[in-house]
């Protein structure tokens, strides 16, 4: 699947001469953005019986030829494997109790120079200690008290 930016329809490697539907180009019907809105229907049925004439990497040449701003649309499976993210370490594994070694998608954000190790995120209620009595600086008393009115749901075993 490629997306496209709809006002640059008429100038992209679709209307051109030499393309799948160079009449399009002069067609009244998406002569200008109203237009096309106005016939948003009839084009996009068009559109898509033309998509289907070439394969996506086929198409996303012509386009980028054509100066229209475009990419694939990636099934998780293709974007987990993609050049950039691997490239970019995007995909992290992590070990899971349950499940073994996981494979999770890394945040995108850096700061920094180091490399944070990663793990997988914790079960319902594991890292409430951590939280409770560092972070939010509770005593005991307090824990318990929010423990006994219900604050933390079922705690798990």
């Amino acid at each position: 699947m490629i997306t496209e930016a709809e006002s640059q329809v008429r100038g992209s490697a679709v209307l051109e001469p030499g393309s799948a539907r160079p009449e399009l180009a002069t067609d009244e019907r998406f002569a200008d953005f109203a237009a096309r809105r106005r016939n948003a229907d009839e084009l996009l049925a068009v559109l898509d019986a033309v998509f289907l004439s070439r394969t996506a990497e086929k198409w996303l040449d012509a386009l980028r030829a054509a100066g229209v701003p475009c990419g694939p649309v990636n099934t998780v499976r293709e974007a987990l494997s993609d050049a950039q993210t691997i490239a970019r370490g995007m995909i992290v594994e992590t070990a899971h109790p349950r499940f073994g070694t996981v494979r999770q998608v890394r945040s995108p954000v850096r700061v920094g120079h180091g490399d944070e190790p990663y793990r997988r995120a914790p079960k319902r209620h594991e890292d409430a200690d951590d939280v409770l009595r560092r972070l939010l600086g509770y005593d005991d008393r307090r824990i318990d008290e929010l423990g006994r009115r219900g604050a933390f749901g079922k705690v798990p075993e």
